[in-house]
């Protein structure tokens, strides 16, 4: 979850990566829900 999270605040582009066990997947999100994602995860971030 910590690497998810990571992959999403960090990455400059709204598909991110991820592996579930031994399956490589992707997550795309359409913009303007990334860009929210991205904001909330900073905000709570900043609060821990």
């Amino acid at each position: 979850m910590e690497a998810l999270k990571s992959e999403l605040v960090n990455s400059d582009d709204p598909e991110v990566s991820l592996q579930l066990g031994d399956l490589n997947a992707s997550i795309r999100f359409v913009e303007s829900h990334w860009y929210d994602i991205r904001t909330i995860l900073q905000k709570v971030g900043k609060q821990l």
